[in-house]
């Protein structure tokens, strides 16, 4: 079967868990406040939170969501969506920006092509920083 016509019939949670090593113990945090898989969406920590872009979500629908995690608090926010879903790909960031590169677009949710491009965002910080809002570009 070609992968990129594969459609998982698998479900997403939106659980959070941190484990304590001297407790060999779990401990549920905050849910997400929109599940997407666990592998399928880019995970990047940028001053102490955890932002996790993209992914796929329920039966496989690809997703634009930006979601961060502050774990002082234990509280998720949503953040300004990609311009287009994604699912894979690799994410990164300099001192003033963060990068998105490749994974599987879909504009349809039948066409899913992978890419090789790079949207390209400035970090704008401060108490509600933004990424990939209308500064951002693609590369």
């Amino acid at each position: 079967m070609d992968a990129t016509q594969c459609r998982g019939a698998y479900w997403a949670h939106p659980y959070l868990f941190r484990y304590d090593p001297r407790r060999e113990e779990w401990q549920r945090l905050a849910d997400m406040l929109f599940a997407v898989s666990h592998i399928e969406s880019q995970v990047l920590v940028l001053d102490g939170k955890i932002l996790v872009v993209g992914g796929t979500g329920d039966r496989d629908v690809f997703s634009a969501r930006v979601q961060e995690y502050d774990p002082v608090r234990d509280r998720w926010r949503q953040m300004k969506a990609l311009p287009q879903a994604r699912k894979g790909g690799v994410v990164w960031q300099t001192s003033d920006r963060v990068y998105f590169n490749g994974g599987q677009l879909t504009s349809d949710g039948t066409d899913r092509p992978v890419v090789a491009d790079t949207m390209a965002a400035p970090i704008r910080r401060g108490p509600w920083y933004s990424l990939f809002t209308r500064g951002a570009r693609r590369r």
